[in-house]
């Protein structure tokens, strides 16, 4: 059962004392709150109680020191989950099955991450958030404590309308404090990299299609004259593995109308788009996006380092937790983020800067096309809500 909304009033503070009940608030942060966005400000739903769930994993420690330790990440975990608490994401017992600290796999940590897309509760409510912090190893990659890497491409295609179809059309929001910098100890030595010319890849192609056309002709497949030997080339040449299959089907409907031999000079149509990627991806019903309503904060810029006070932890944490205590009640997520930046380059590093770096946040919008308020929400004293 879902506790009904509040009807808007002036600006107010949440009192973290009231949330006892529910979490026990270890930092300063005091969340604000206010009208209520949504259709008619052209923005995105988000209204339930909760708001949403929120998942978090910290990995601060790692195998064998082989990354140092992640001094000041605890106080980054905390004020984080201070902070989302009190704007009313999560609900009884999220933070042991979906926030995690310290000492976490790859294996660990994938299956939290599916068993969170998976929640059923996502059905009935409006968004959710996912916060990683660890070692980053790449503009978009990140380790686990067991020193394994982490594509983001892993954990976004885990969110996508294929495979999470409860959050289809509902924000999805990613905080990612990692650096964005090659890390040396985790390069692939170049003599271990396979390179695949085009030259090669064209030959792997055309034979490729030339077997699959075979086996769909009782006779051998058989070229007349340069023509049909310059059209099949041409196919083969226009048909990167991305688009192999559709040339395959294309070219096979036509082999299978013909009972003695197959002549490449017919007509074979190709889509207008080809993609660019030798990749085969599982691809969503005609019509709907694969990616959407997905919002990426990035800590730094790509090849850049991010930086980490021992004591006050991260300055994105930092910027983050101050500008969306004091302006999420009344500013959508794009303005937010600015302020953020603001906070970190005027703020944060103006009032010490011979000590605290330079560092520049990145955001990323993958089609969320509306605007999108947090819509800080008090639980009347952190209650549970039952759903």
């Amino acid at each position: 059962m879902e506790t009904p909304e509040p009807s808007p009033g002036p600006e107010q503070t949440i009192s973290p004392q009231r949330c006892r009940g529910h979490y026990t608030n270890k930092s300063n942060i005091k969340v604000k709150y206010t009208k209520v966005y949504g259709d008619e400000d052209d923005a995105y739903k988000n209204d339930s109680v909760p708001r949403g769930l929120f998942f978090m994993c910290n990995f601060s420690v790692f195998k064998d020191n082989k990354y140092s330790k992640r001094l000041g990440s605890e106080q980054d975990y905390e004020n984080m989950m201070s902070l989302f608490q009190q704007m009313g994401y999560g609900d009884r017992g999220h933070k042991k099955k979906y926030c995690h600290t310290g000492y976490i796999t790859k294996k660990h940590f994938m299956e939290r991450l599916q068993a969170f897309s998976c929640d059923q509760k996502h059905k009935m409510l409006c968004s959710c958030v996912i916060i990683l912090m660890s070692h980053g190893s790449g503009p978009k990659t990140f380790v686990t404590s067991d020193n394994q890497e982490v594509d983001l491409m892993e954990v976004y295609s885990i969110f996508d309308n294929i495979n999470c179809q409860h959050l289809k059309g509902k924000p999805k929001i990613f905080i990612l404090q990692f650096c964005r910098t090659v890390s040396q100890s985790v390069a692939r030595p170049l003599e271990n990299q396979v390179v695949v010319d085009e030259d090669r890849l064209r030959k792997v192609v055309r034979e490729e299609v030339y077997k699959i056309l075979s086996s769909q002709n009782p006779q051998p497949l058989n070229l007349q004259g340069p023509t049909d030997v310059q059209a099949f080339e041409e196919l083969t040449r226009k048909s990167s593995l991305a688009s192999l299959s559709s040339a395959i089907e294309a070219t096979g409907a036509v082999a299978a109308e013909r009972s003695e031999h197959f002549h490449v000079s017919q007509q074979v149509e190709f889509s207008d788009y080809q993609s660019d990627t030798r990749n085969l991806p599982q691809m969503p019903q005609e019509g709907v996006q694969r990616y959407s309503d997905m919002y990426s904060i990035f800590s730094t810029s790509p090849g850049e380092l991010s930086h980490r006070d021992k004591r006050k932890g991260s300055l994105l944490i930092q910027a983050i937790c101050h500008v969306f205590a004091e302006n999420a009640y009344h500013d959508e997520i794009d303005t937010l983020v600015r302020k953020v930046s603001t906070y970190m380059t005027k703020t944060l590093q103006k009032d010490d800067p011979v000590t605290v770096p330079r560092q520049t946040c990145e955001r990323t919008n993958n089609g969320l096309d509306k605007l999108f308020f947090f819509n800080p929400h008090e639980m009347p004293t952190c209650r549970h809500v039952t759903i």
